[in-house]
């Protein structure tokens, strides 16, 4: 009896890190999507060359975790689209109706 007892807590030991778990990533999936789809486009288009490589050297300054980036900063050019469910905005437009 006290082996069952404890196989059933194991058993929703499991089912309750196997939910934390997928709850987990969800979330961080959500978040990357954000930042790689709205955050990091729009931030290109606001933060100047100069200002990047300014973030560049302070992020070297701090550290990576488990990383060291080989390159340095390169800004590329991205064309922005902001969809919203009042309509969608081009990524010339943010910085002005924003």
């Amino acid at each position: 009896m006290i082996d069952e007892c404890q196989e059933t807590k194991r058993q929703n030991c499991n089912q309750d890190l196997h939910h934390k778990v997928a709850v987990l990533v969800e979330i961080l999936s959500s978040h990357f999507h954000t930042e790689n789809s709205k955050l990091f486009p729009v931030g290109m288009q606001v933060i100047e060359e100069v200002e990047w490589k300014q973030i560049s050297r302070q992020f070297d300054e701090l550290g990576y975790c488990r990383i060291t980036p080989k390159t340095s900063f390169v800004k590329a050019e991205i064309s922005v689209v902001l969809i919203m469910v009042t309509g969608a905005y081009a990524g010339e437009n943010l910085e002005t109706d924003f």
